[in-house]
């Protein structure tokens, strides 16, 4: 009976409406986990780079310090853009979905 009616359900337009803006979602989701990670993960490298450098020759206190700050700039910045990015997006697909059912 149940597959009956997902067979039905699928030959429908809401459902293939539902199902492509499932995907959309999934592969907008995708999207925002590798902007966020590249960015992160740049961060990261920076911090590394820096800490090679400051085992090779010390750097300044007010050195150190702007390097830090750009390190965490750098992570706001990604949380700012990756929040924007998904809000965005996760409006869009809800107005998509709205529009589908009227």
């Amino acid at each position: 009976m149940l597959w009956e009616y997902l067979l039905f359900a699928a030959r429908t337009r809401e459902f293939r409406q539902y199902v492509k803006s499932l995907i959309e979602l999934i592969c907008h989701l995708v999207g925002t986990t590798v902007l966020f990670l590249t960015l992160v993960v740049l961060a990261w490298g920076m911090s590394w780079w820096v800490a090679s450098l400051q085992a090779v020759h010390p750097f300044s206190t007010q050195l150190k310090e702007f390097f830090a700050l750009v390190e965490l700039y750098l992570v706001y910045g990604d949380s700012l853009l990756c929040a924007t990015v998904i809000s965005v997006g996760a409006y869009r697909i809800v107005m998509r979905g709205l529009e589908a059912t009227k």
